[in-house]
């Protein structure tokens, strides 16, 4: 994934932005995601840190929140925020490329992943998909919100498509099909919920 100086450069408006703009969106990819009490969650991309929170809240004092993104800045911003609400011992990040991370087989209970994959090449994708298998418990489950490819090629969609073709380091997001990648992974789909930004498809999937 080639976007860590693009996530260095705008991460001080990125709060913002994944606040506001992906919000209602992720809120919606957590309820579907379910973390429980006492769980052990991974967040792939944690950008500035508002699901680990949410998260974290879920699990409780016995659970574990781990975080991995590879931007340096984000992890500054994040690790702020933690602080000031007293959750630096709670969630314990990382700032690495999370192809070369090593982490614990089978110890997750689930993987969260919003406007995430869609940043990855298609062959990283694949090695990512192995890599989360192998953290992941047996029955662990995978969330994805990402941008989604769709068949119907509105102006807003088509415009999107060039956007990301002629400035990908800025539009890096492109639009993906998070449920055949996780059948490929060897995911079983669970739950899959279709929404727009604006004109742009999203789409929540969880897998198992």
């Amino acid at each position: 994934m080639d976007s860590e100086n693009n996530y260095d450069k705008i991460s001080r408006f990125y709060n913002l932005i994944s606040g506001s703009f992906e919000g209602r969106y992720r809120k919606k990819a957590l309820r579907a995601f379910a973390a429980g009490p006492g769980e052990s969650l991974l967040e792939i991309g944690f950008g500035s840190g508002h699901s680990l929170i949410e998260m974290a809240k879920d699990v409780g004092e016995k659970g574990h929140i781990a975080g991995i993104d590879n931007s340096s800045s984000m992890y500054r911003i994040c690790m702020r925020k933690l602080r000031r609400r007293g959750l630096e011992n709670r969630i314990h990040l990382k700032c690495q490329n999370i192809l070369e991370a090593s982490l614990e087989e089978d110890f997750f209970d689930g993987i969260f992943l919003s406007f995430t994959l869609e940043t990855f090449p298609s062959e990283d994708i694949k090695l990512l998909m192995g890599k989360i298998r192998s953290w992941l418990k047996p029955g662990g489950r995978i969330c994805i919100l990402s941008m989604a490819e769709s068949v119907q090629r509105t102006l807003l969609y088509k415009m999107y498509l060039w956007s990301h073709k002629t400035f990908p380091r800025i539009i890096d997001c492109r639009p993906i099909n998070p449920e055949m990648i996780l059948r490929d992974g060897g995911f079983s789909i669970k739950k899959s919920e279709h929404l727009k930004i604006y004109d742009l498809p999203v789409h929540i999937v969880l897998g198992e």
